[in-house]
């Protein structure tokens, strides 16, 4: 059986609120579209606030965070 290669992740910067949902961790962006976030630490201070981040898009419903900020 062949595989398929895992998709290329593309660099990307994101703006938006992070929100926990369903125990894990999303962006909501202002236009109400959510986002999956892989997170090394978890940032419970910025936790329902602005933020801004930067890291790798593995799909479009996937970003793996290198970093991330207030705004």
């Amino acid at each position: 059986m062949m595989q398929r290669p895992s998709p290329k992740p593309t660099p990307c910067s994101e703006r938006g609120h992070l929100i926990e949902k369903a125990g894990c961790y999303a962006l909501r962006r202002a236009d109400g579209s959510e986002t999956w976030l892989e997170l090394d630490a978890i940032p419970h201070h910025l936790v329902n606030g602005p933020v801004q981040l930067s890291g790798r898009r593995f799909a479009a419903e996937l970003i793996e965070v290198d970093a991330i900020g207030p705004i």
